[in-house]
């Protein structure tokens, strides 16, 4: 087995526009993977390997290769010196064949859907008088499946182990000048749109149609659901 090989080409600009106010980042990219590892012991070209230990023992192989090719864009705008707003935006393409015949061809599937193809978000961030700051952040990511998803649904590959999701986090926080030192408190409020997994290695990402066990031989198991949650924060900064 070889060592995996990769290719990047990367064309970017990067622009101070409006008084050095609003900065532009956009890059283009284009990687070329070759000799991917995978593990290919349920490949029926292959014999199942020896194993006198623990009945585990894996099959791996420089198997698949892969191309990948998009666009990031970043924008950063300070419209006033206390306002800052702060957007991105990514789009990802993946293509990928066999390296070596004797790899498992439904792999190809899953290294072309194990990256978002769009994903972007937008960040406010705002100072009040009387040391009140407010962050205001929305996000999107697109569908994608984890590479060690297990099963698949009726349309195979249909249904992701990465459900699409919208995010949106809120951060209010004010700070006090006290003795020596910086009193700040904080609120902290995430995810207020929706409940998701962004993470399963199950065949669904349905909350309806999984179960998210805790045992590990479950098929359902090691999802990673992420609901609406708040923090409080009181810190201390020394001078």
């Amino acid at each position: 087995m070889q060592s995996e090989q990769i290719q990047s080409l990367e064309l970017g600009y990067i622009g101070h526009l409006l008084d050095n106010r609003l900065l532009l980042d956009v890059k283009l990219f284009k990687d070329k993977t070759d000799r991917l590892i995978f593990d290919t012991s349920s490949t029926s070209q292959l014999p199942a390997p020896e194993d006198n230990f623990d009945g585990e023992a894996q099959w791996m192989l420089n198997s698949h290769r892969s191309r990948m090719q998009g666009v990031e864009i970043a924008v950063d705008y300070k419209p006033t010196a206390r306002t800052r707003i702060y957007g991105y935006y990514a789009y990802i393409d993946i293509d990928a064949e066999m390296y070596d015949p004797r790899g498992n061809s439904s792999d190809i599937r899953r290294l072309e859907v194990s990256a978002p193809t769009h994903s972007y978000g937008l960040l406010l961030m705002r100072h009040f008088p009387g040391n009140v700051d407010l962050g205001v952040g929305y996000f999107r990511v697109g569908e994608m499946d984890w590479l060690d998803r297990t099963g698949s649904s009726a349309e195979p590959y249909q249904v992701r182990s990465a459900q699409p999701y919208d995010k949106l986090d809120i951060r209010i926080s004010k700070t006090q000048r006290i003795a020596s030192g910086r009193l700040q408190y904080a609120l902290t409020l995430q995810g207020l749109l929706e409940d998701y997994y962004d993470y399963n290695k199950t065949r669904y990402t349905d909350a309806t149609q999984t179960v998210v066990a805790l045992s590990s031989s479950s098929i359902n198991a090691n999802g990673s659901l992420q609901d609406r949650r708040g923090y409080l924060e009181l810190s201390w900064m020394f001078n």
